[in-house]
């Protein structure tokens, strides 16, 4: 039973799994004693502790969602501090500020209820946070009092656009990533181009672009090219996925990426 739950944490949490192992026979031990034994006892175990590990990812995502709430409150808190001194009030204050509002706004839909990360795309947009996000355009109509272009405006002007609806959008977005990749090169920023380029131009002009980042150590270069291959070549698809879980050091995105590789081999 623990290498099975090993399957759902990895094996550097096997001590969580054998946690939820003894609870679920300490369980079964009370339980069978006053109902009986069921007729399927294995079954009933396997039931239980796969319950009892969506209880976990739930309580520790709901825990998650609070230490990052609470974190970029504290940050936006800090930053709006600065736009009240003269000597701290560019204009790319204001778009770091409307970078962090727009950022914070979508906390509450990036993990489901198993505490998986939910993709951008498939997140509840009823769960985003209206006011947070009418403080987020607020700040950026402040960041263009001037003449300076920073990182900040650039990836304001993306989180800006990621909270309107419509593929109107995504021109506009590839736009503000080639001016990021320019200004400030990062692979996070050449792999969210790709994403950006695909909706514009098609996967399979996506796929050799990314492909020529040669990322082949970092998790989310394979998770961008198993969700462009997923349509037109299963198997290379699900090979970039296998590589993404195993790169991948969080557990919520761990299990996002094996949903994804499930139904892939389904």
């Amino acid at each position: 039973m623990t290498a099975v739950l090993c399957r759902h944490f990895g094996l550097k949490h096997i001590a969580i799994a054998e946690d939820i192992a003894s609870d679920t026979f300490l369980k079964a031990s009370e339980h069978w004693a006053v109902n009986g034994v069921p007729e399927n006892p294995e079954a009933w175990l396997y039931t239980v502790a796969k319950n009892k590990t969506k209880d976990y990812f739930r309580r520790l995502s709901v825990l998650e969602t609070k230490i990052r709430t609470e974190l970029c409150s504290e940050a936006m808190r800090l930053t709006l501090l600065l736009t009240e001194d003269p000597l701290t009030n560019p204009p790319k204050t204001h778009a770091l500020l409307a970078l962090m509002c727009f950022q914070s706004s979508r906390l509450g839909a990036r993990t489901n209820a198993s505490g998986e990360s939910v993709l951008f795309g498939e997140q509840d947009k009823t769960l985003w946070d209206a006011s947070l996000i009418q403080r987020g355009n607020y700040y950026l109509v402040n960041a263009t009092d001037g003449n300076e272009i920073s990182k900040y405006h650039l990836e304001a002007g993306v989180a800006y656009w990621h909270t309107t609806a419509g593929e109107h959008k995504w021109p506009h977005i590839l736009q503000l990533y080639n001016q990021l990749v320019l200004m400030e090169y990062s692979p996070v920023t050449a792999l969210n181009r790709g994403f950006a380029l695909a909706q514009v131009y098609g996967n399979e002009k996506a796929i050799r672009e990314v492909e020529k980042l040669n990322l082949t150590g970092n998790t989310y270069y394979h998770q961008l090219l198993g969700y462009l291959y997923a349509d037109t070549n299963r198997t290379q698809s699900i090979e970039h996925y296998v590589k993404a879980i195993w790169l991948t050091r969080s557990d919520p995105e761990k299990q996002t990426l094996k949903t994804a590789l499930k139904q892939l081999r389904a």
